[in-house]
């Protein structure tokens, strides 16, 4: 039976990592989210958009015209995942030789991959490829 912590500093510290942590040499962890459609730059698109002349603002002022009319919101309804294919990733992942893998939740941008009572910026709420029955 997995141990149960409690929510303070005295409870987590007991905590011992597993050796099968500290025994792994390889792990990969994923970005993904809204700013994986753009294909353009990287996870920082979000915030890069917003700096003139980079890379990502002119992507984003050519897909949707000028920041005053558009922000990084509209450019959610881009992140369909309509070509995601977990067995794919796990085949990858498992050939390269990785012995953990993961996918960040939540980055820079705020935008949630699960439901979430509280943020209503997250795939189910906002009608994507994750809802929630």
């Amino acid at each position: 039976m997995a141990k149960m912590y409690e929510a303070n500093w005295e409870s987590l510290v007991t905590y011992e990592v597993p050796d099968w942590v500290n025994d792994s040499k390889f792990g990969i962890y994923a970005h993904w989210g809204p700013y994986s459609a753009a294909a353009v730059g990287n996870e920082w698109y979000a915030r890069n958009m917003y700096i003139e002349g980079s890379l990502e603002h002119k992507h984003f002022v050519s897909q949707f015209g000028d920041l005053s009319q558009a922000g990084y919101k509209e450019w959610i309804s881009r992140f369909t995942a309509e070509k995601f294919d977990p067995e794919q990733w796990a085949d990858i992942i498992a050939g390269s030789g990785a012995t953990y893998a993961g996918i960040s939740l939540v980055h820079h941008d705020g935008f949630l991959l699960w439901d979430c009572k509280v943020n209503r910026w997250n795939a189910a709420n906002m009608g994507l490829f994750l809802r929630s029955e």
